[in-house]
């Protein structure tokens, strides 16, 4: 049951993605757009994380923690970032959102 939501998360880190990369085309104007994408995508890969299996647990904490910056015991989300952050960012999101597809193509064959 817990895995029936992730085709839904797929999808809306794929929209996430698409708005990251439309305000990387104009940075300086699109910033706080594009950060508040990345406060989106990590709440879904939160929420992600404890719908997948425990073996593919690892990859989504990984990618959390690339968009995240320690502050005291915690990670938390970036709220700045250089173009070329943005840029890592955003290939970090396609990466976990094809990790993310290809686990929801793999539930339809269990």
């Amino acid at each position: 049951m817990r895995r029936a939501r992730l085709p839904e998360i797929a999808t809306d880190m794929g929209k996430v993605s698409s708005s990251l990369l439309k305000s990387l085309k104009d940075w300086p104007k699109e910033q706080r757009l594009g950060i508040a994408q990345i406060h989106i995508a990590v709440g879904l890969l939160r929420n992600a994380a404890k719908k997948v299996p425990d073996s593919d647990q690892k990859r989504i904490n990984q990618a959390i923690a690339k968009l995240c910056k320690r502050k005291f015991f915690r990670m938390e989300p970036v709220n700045d970032a250089t173009v070329d952050e943005a840029w890592a960012f955003y290939y970090e999101l396609s990466s976990v959102n094809t990790f993310l597809e290809q686990l929801v193509k793999d539930a339809k064959w269990d």
